[in-house]
């Protein structure tokens, strides 16, 4: 069942000197897990959880860490809600090229009816 949608975008550059002027920050936002990952991958975690309040509605009581990126054993990314602030879920992180073109070139076979 989806529950709502949601999408937000990172500018990597200004969250990582954000990061920088409020170094507490990184522990209001980030789980243990997550604090000590590269930069691009906070900035994609942030954006995910941003997207994440907003499917649900921004719901009284939500908390940054209500919410944690995972990678699976095939590197796709899940978003697990380990307190009970929603039900678990996982979401659909932003297609890479490569897949991209792996999703062009079925999009290409199905339209031929291959």
């Amino acid at each position: 069942m989806i529950v709502g949608v949601g999408i937000d975008v990172v500018d990597v550059e200004r969250f990582g000197e954000t990061l920088s002027r409020t170094p507490r920050l990184r522990e209001r936002l980030f789980t243990e897990v997550e604090r000590d990952l590269p930069l691009n991958s906070l900035a994609a975690r942030f954006a995910a959880k941003e997207a994440f309040a907003k499917a649900l509605g921004a719901p009284v009581g939500l908390e940054w860490h209500d919410a944690e990126v995972h990678r699976d054993e095939m590197r796709r990314s899940r978003l697990a809600s380990p307190n009970s602030a929603s039900a678990p879920c996982t979401f659909r992180s932003p297609m890479t090229r490569a897949s991209r073109r792996r999703s062009s070139s079925a999009r290409r076979c199905r339209d031929r009816g291959l």
